[in-house]
């Protein structure tokens, strides 16, 4: 999503089931040396924390300069960007195996009263629609002119995201076209709130950072644990670059920051792999959910056993 942070280049608990591979690369010293070898000779100062998950879990941290090396470490937490994107669709799955939403419900249903959502010859955007990328909503909001390349979406607010979409008309059936949406994404994450009447960053925090034992995670800045530092971009040319700010209920689309451990965790929950043993989950009741959200239910489950 932000292809111009090169220094720090954030590989988010890869995930790799070739038996070959996960026998020759099984301890985190082998896996270092492929990482170095990977970065030999590399000019873009770029730094990789990787994961790889297979029968066990190994990972390890690189840089192409060396020297930079002790910046990096399990208390580092990255701009996942649009890995995001599945936390919103695990959020809907939740909130629809308890009953608060549908997936065949108006999209329409789950947005402040008055907000005009368009649609195609009488038929309706569905949240199953949103989730899919089939929603007919363009990549971006039609009136989007971010005042700062660099840090795109700081100054859009909820109000005029949702004004945005009075904007749109429809060229053909929900349902019909995928096309890949960052701005259906911020309307669901904003819906998801809306219905729960809490903001996105506390769903997140209660129905899958604390339950999974994703400790490092946070969207805001002032939510970032004491002990996490968090990454700085840069540019190809070495100039710092800011991160990426969401207003909360819009960071659906690409606002979580998290260290390589919360990853870790984030994957084995979705491949349903056995847990750490410092985990908040039980790791019998996890199994493989994607972002479809009606193929969520074994991770949806896993969680709501935590709080039940």
């Amino acid at each position: 999503m932000k292809n111009v942070l090169h220094k720090l280049l954030f590989i988010t608990a890869l995930a790799i089931t070739n038996a070959a591979f996960a026998a020759v690369i099984n301890t985190d010293d082998a896996l270092q040396k492929v990482l170095q070898a990977r970065l030999l000779n590399d000019r873009t100062g770029v730094c990789m924390a990787v994961a790889v998950i297979s029968d066990t879990t190994i990972k390890a941290i690189a840089c192409a300069n060396p020297n930079v090396r002790r910046a990096i470490d399990d208390q580092t937490a990255f701009e996942i960007g649009s890995i995001t994107k599945t936390m919103t669709a695990t959020l809907l799955a939740s909130m629809v195996q308890s009953g608060q939403m549908s997936l065949d419900a108006p999209l329409a249903d789950y947005l402040p009263f008055g907000t005009q959502v368009p649609s195609f010859k009488g038929k309706p955007i569905l949240l199953r629609h949103v989730v899919t990328h089939t929603s007919g909503l363009g990549a971006l909001p039609p009136d989007f002119a971010p005042t700062d390349a660099s840090n795109p979406y700081a100054n859009l607010t909820e109000k005029s995201l949702l004004a945005s979409l009075a904007k749109v008309e429809l060229k053909q059936a929900p349902g019909e076209v995928q096309s890949y949406s960052n701005f259906a994404m911020m309307v669901l994450s904003t819906a998801i709130a809306n219905k729960a009447g809490k903001s996105y960053e506390d769903l997140l925090k209660t129905r899958i950072f604390l339950p999974l034992g994703m400790d490092g995670a946070y969207i805001s800045d002032s939510n970032r644990p004491k002990r996490i530092t968090a990454a700085v971009g840069h540019l190809p040319n070495q100039a710092v670059t800011s991160p990426w700010i969401f207003p909360v209920n819009l960071a659906g689309v690409g606002g979580v920051r998290a260290t390589l451990p919360d990853m870790i965790q984030y994957a084995k929950a979705q491949l349903g792999r056995e847990f750490d043993k410092d985990a908040k989950i039980n790791s019998n009741s996890a199994a493989t959910a994607n972002a479809n959200a009606n193929a969520n239910a074994g991770l949806i489950k896993a969680i709501a056993k935590t709080q039940e």
